[in-house]
């Protein structure tokens, strides 16, 4: 097996949106990443980051998010290009986690109409509920005819301990995580926004976009649990740590 990390572009943003007490005022530009993952069953997508076309006049896209949350994309930094450069197409892509409905995570669900989508479900009812439009759920992200497995909890992806799914709520009611097991690299953790920045890994600040206080501290547990059993916890935006994963943007097996 072999773990990719992509750079599909960056969101800027107040950190205090992220992290109230610690740097506030700072605006950061952070990076939003997918995951591929090479495993012997298939090829898997951990999230597919924001649409592209948005950044022509996010305004448009996405209204009075994007004055939170501007996204930027360089030029090769698209989602299809990224995957080419590792010598993948869409249609090689078996399957694609969705770590939550949000438009930042997936945006580029509908570039792969093959794949089979895992997903909790509560996390679907959620974005498809009509009161929720445009509060970080938007219709052109999962309104597709793609084929949705709905799951509730823990799952394992190929049944073999390789890739397992957990349901961490707080930033949304369907939040999952995966921990992705590398005989040489170890466990690594893809933590989305379970854990936006270290901060709110290490120090436990609780984030402002979030659906739920208490559900958010119970899974920073959950996640520094696994961080004390020597996983390799990968926080979902955190531009400091995202900078040594651009030095070495891949884990093997």
């Amino acid at each position: 097996m072999k773990l990719f990390v992509f750079f599909c572009g960056n969101i800027k943003m107040k950190k205090g949106i992220f992290t109230p007490g610690f740097d506030e005022d700072k605006v950061i530009n952070t990076p939003v990443p997918i995951y591929l993952i090479e495993h012997p069953q298939g090829n898997v997508i951990f999230d597919t980051g924001f649409d592209p076309v948005i950044v022509e006049n996010p305004i448009d896209y996405w209204g009075g998010v994007a004055k939170a949350f501007w996204p930027s994309l360089s030029q090769g930094q698209e989602i299809i290009r990224q995957l080419s450069l590792s010598g993948y197409i869409p249609a090689d892509i078996t399957h694609v986690i969705v770590s939550h409905f949000h438009m930042d995570h997936a945006g580029g669900n509908k570039y792969f109409p093959g794949a089979q989508f895992i997903v909790q479900d509560v996390e679907h009812a959620e974005a498809i509920k009509p009161e929720n439009e445009g509060k970080g759920y938007y219709k052109r992200d999962w309104d597709h005819p793609l084929n949705y497995k709905m799951i509730s909890g823990t799952f394992d992806v190929f049944g073999d301990g390789k890739i397992i799914l957990e349901h961490l709520p707080g930033h949304s009611v369907g939040q999952q995580i995966a921990i992705v097991d590398l005989i040489n690299s170890g466990k690594i953790v893809l933590a989305s926004d379970a854990a936006p920045m270290l901060e709110n890994l290490n120090n436990q600040s609780v984030p402002k976009n979030i659906w739920n206080r208490k559900d958010f501290v119970t899974s920073i547990g959950r996640l520094n649990e696994l961080q004390k059993q020597g996983c390799t916890v990968i926080c979902g935006h955190d531009d400091r740590q995202f900078e040594t994963l651009r030095i070495v943007p891949e884990f093997y097996d």
